[in-house]
């Protein structure tokens, strides 16, 4: 797929997902356009059974609270096998089946999205 009709195609999902060097030629585009519509960056990379599902905030307002992360962890916990990682900048989890990743990959713009999961910065959160 070329560098064109694979961003075109992140940005209509949300999140780009290919082979790792794929994604390498439209990461720094797509993750500005992340940053314009203020929704997370989410790159999946594609291996034959298995994924890697890695998800960052990109602005100091999109970071995850307790509530987020939490959310977070319930997910990953259907997928407890690899190794996955969880903070208020975003999320990482190294073995999601591929056929449970496009499906994760929303849950986790889901989550983003609703202001419940994201840290006040008038606040102190935990």
């Amino acid at each position: 797929m070329n560098k064109n009709v694979q961003l075109k195609k992140a940005k209509e999902l949300g999140y780009s997902m290919g082979p790792s060097a794929s994604l390498k030629s439209i990461e720094s585009e797509f993750c500005d356009w992340c940053k314009f519509n203020d929704l997370p960056f989410i790159e999946i990379i594609t291996k034959i059974k298995y994924c890697i599902v890695r998800a960052d905030a990109t602005s100091p307002e999109m970071k995850l609270n307790a509530r987020g992360r939490s959310l977070l962890k319930s997910l990953f916990l259907m997928h407890p096998n690899g190794v996955s990682s969880i903070d208020k900048e975003g999320c990482f989890h190294d073995k999601i089946p591929a056929k449970d990743v496009e499906q994760i990959a929303n849950a986790i713009l889901f989550f983003f999205a609703d202001s419940r999961n994201r840290v006040c910065l008038t606040a102190v959160d935990p």
